[in-house]
Order: C-alpha cells, then structure tokens, then sequence
C-alpha cells in the first residue's frame, strides 16, 4: 500500500514509505524492569493516525500524482489528444541538419537546393513560396532560415511550408519524433 496527499480532488503526492508520522518513543517508568522502565513504540495504528491527521491517506499501489481521487478510487486524468499534439509540438525540434535530411528523404528539396538549405542559404526552389509573402514576411522568414540551430515544429514557417507544399501534417510530426496523436 502507498500513501499519498488529495487536495481538491487530486493525488498530489505520493509515498511509497509510510509518510514521516512525528511520534517518538515514550519513557515508561515501571519498577518491575531492572532498568527502571520500558520504551514504548508507536502502533502501525498510532503511526496511520498521524499520517492521516497531516492529510495522508491509503491508496492502492497503482496510484500516481497527478490522478483523480472520485470516490476513494484513483482515477487516470481525461487526456485532449489535442492538447497533447500542441504540448508535442511545442517541445519538438530538429537541428537545421536533420531537419535537411529529412527535406532530401521527403523529395521536398534535392540536389543543390538542399545542400544550400544545410549551409543557412535560402534554397532556390523556395523562391516561389517567398512570392506568397508580404516583402516583411519574406525577409522575415529568410532571416529565420539563416540564422536558425534549430527548426522547431510549431514554427509558423512549418505551417505554412505544410500548406504550400501540400505536405502531411502527421507525416512532418513524425519527422519531429511526434507519434501520430501526439505521444
């Protein structure tokens, strides 16, 4: 059994140990021992009471922070696949390298175009995307492209070569290390 701590209806914290409960021994006198007294520990009973009245409870083992608590029963959170896609596509990146790779791999640039790409120049082939910007946007997105380590996944500039090139949303996730549905 585990213990753990429920505010509002949700595991908080969870302890494998019994929680520190705060008791200590007690000194009883008693004349019949040779020593003078005994050492009274506390009871698992004792121990469980002081827990409980710090706001520790029994939980079953298979319970974790972050679960519900309905009913004495620790219930898995709802989880918004779509949530989970944005929090995945936040966290996602590729180096400029292998987010070139995979722009060779994928067919969308090749030859010169790619290796131009790898090197922080504006490929080429992407000239007619740039056409598709305002003048501020296209100088934007070259300034982008130049000076980028990284290629991050929720990058506009990954939407909109999503929507000019016609390219798989799932399969340019999966370029990033998203799974489709996000995990």
């Amino acid at each position: 059994m585990k213990h753990a701590q429920i505010v509002d209806g949700v595991v908080t914290v969870v302890s494998i140990p019994v929680p520190a409960h705060g008791l200590q021994p007690i000194w009883l006198a008693d004349e019949s021992h040779d020593d003078g007294g005994v050492w009274k520990y506390p009871t698992d009973e004792e121990k469980l009471a002081a827990i409980a009245a710090l706001g520790w409870q029994e939980v079953p083992d298979d319970t974790f922070a972050g679960m519900n608590w309905v009913d004495g029963v620790a219930v898995p959170p709802v989880v918004d696949p779509a949530a989970v896609l944005v929090q995945a596509r936040a966290a996602a990146s590729l180096t400029r390298r292998e987010f070139c790779i995979w722009l060779d791999e994928a067919g969308v640039l090749d030859g010169e175009d790619v290796l131009s790409a790898a090197k922080g120049e504006w490929p080429v082939v992407m000239d007619a995307f740039l056409e598709t910007l305002s003048a501020e946007g296209a100088r934007r997105v070259k300034l982008e492209w130049a000076s980028a380590a990284d290629i991050h996944r929720n990058n506009d500039f990954i939407d909109l070569l999503i929507w000019w090139l016609d390219l798989d949303p799932v399969a340019v996730d999966a370029a990033f290390g998203i799974e489709a549905g996000g995990a």
